[in-house]
């Protein structure tokens, strides 16, 4: 039968085993968190990648929207300039002097004009999404960072669970090696049961 001195080894191992156990598993939890973490931040990144590339697409497409634009106005300016100059030989008007010079002139440098804008436009609307893809890579860039950080945060979280659980199981078996040997010291005997 057991002593009553022997009550508090029983309690020390006991309490020693469960620190232990608790340690650890609070250091795995922390560490598969730590590991979630960081795989929300990856797949953040390739959202952000993904939406650079979809980015830099639309850029692109501006470019061409704004090329296409350019050339459906030169080509309605054409047969613009053509109904002028069919009007104005009709009327026996010569079209290459003169105010019906001027006119088709005119028409031509307005054409020229609207078509400048639209490429401008253009470019500067590609520019702007050139720089929302950039900004995307950006927070690409961070998100890749911050996970790598938590994957090594991961890590050392799983190992220092295992350096406290270790330093709880050595400071336990200290405490149950005192109290044995209190116990030890009182009784007379290594048995706990007397």
């Amino acid at each position: 039968m057991c002593t009553v001195a022997a009550i508090p080894i029983v309690t020390a191992v006991i309490g020693g085993a469960t620190a232990v156990y608790g340690i650890s598993k609070r250091a795995e939890a922390e560490e598969k968190a730590k590991q979630a973490q960081a795989t929300v931040k990856k797949k953040q990144a390739d959202l952000a990648l993904a939406n650079a590339a979809r980015a830099d697409a639309l850029a692109a497409d501006e470019l061409n929207i704004g090329a296409t634009r350019t050339a459906i106005l030169r080509t309605q300016a054409k047969n613009i300039i053509g109904q002028q100059r069919a009007t104005l030989a009709k009327g026996n008007v010569r079209v290459s002097e003169g105010s019906a010079l001027d006119l088709v002139d005119d028409t031509e440098r307005a054409v020229g004009w609207d078509a400048f804008i639209i490429r401008h436009e253009a470019v500067k609307a590609a520019e702007a999404r050139g720089v929302e893809a950039e900004n995307f890579r950006g927070e690409a860039d961070v998100l890749k960072l911050e996970g790598a950080g938590l994957m090594q945060s991961a890590k050392y979280a799983g190992e220092a669970g295992n350096w406290d659980a270790f330093s709880t199981f050595a400071s336990s078996t200290g405490q149950v090696a005192d109290k044995w040997y209190k116990h030890r010291k009182a009784t007379g005997s290594w048995s706990l049961l007397t």
